[in-house]
């Protein structure tokens, strides 16, 4: 038996502690009490992209089971600390953001948790080359750098939508294709001249 015994209690509740005493002469001695095992904080980052040069929230993810409540917050992005749940922060420039928090309870139960933010550089739609094609025939016209992708005309767009699509244009024209990755946009554009 030891006169200072640790022990992990698996599961938040009340249990009964009972300290028994003996002397060198086998007299003893008992004391009862209850101990309360609050529920573990756990803390969660819920972010992990963000949009260069936009003002993006950090949010917290972190929980503890009822009736207790994460009380306090005390995060960590690049030099710069916060103490409020979820924050709005200045991503100024693209790259990797360690971010980190420190989450405590009403009854003290802390937790931390690490993360990293992914900032993508501004998105940049590769140049399109003109043509020349004869009346009737198609163009088949690639764009890259981002998600999304929106080409017009986009009645002469084989897939107005696609990373990659095929002009029939009519006449000669004007094609764009506007590139964004849900931050940021860019847009390209060609001619082209239709030979009758």
């Amino acid at each position: 038996v030891e006169q200072s015994p640790v022990y992990t209690y698996d599961e938040p509740g009340s249990y009964m502690l009972i300290f028994t005493v003996t002397n060198s002469v086998g007299c003893t001695a008992q004391l009862y009490d209850t101990i309360t095992i609050y529920p573990p904080a756990y803390a969660m980052i819920e972010t992990d992209t963000a949009c260069i040069g936009g003002i993006d929230t950090v949010e917290d993810g972190s929980f503890v089971l009822l009736p207790n409540i994460i009380e306090s917050w005390e995060w960590v992005i690049g030099t710069d600390t916060f103490d409020t749940e979820d924050f709005p922060y200045h991503f100024d420039t693209a790259g990797v953001y360690p971010v980190s928090v420190l989450v405590t309870t009403d009854m003290g139960c802390v937790d931390s948790a690490s993360a990293t933010i992914y900032v993508a550089p501004p998105v940049v739609a590769p140049a399109l080359a003109d043509a020349l094609i004869c009346e009737g025939d198609t163009v088949h016209l690639v764009s890259g750098g981002g998600t999304d992708y929106a080409w017009t005309p986009a009645e002469y767009a084989s897939s107005p939508d696609a990373q990659s699509t095929w002009f029939t244009p009519e006449e000669s024209t004007m094609v764009q294709v506007v590139v964004t990755d849900g931050c940021t946009t860019d847009s390209a554009s060609a001619f082209i001249e239709v030979m009758p």
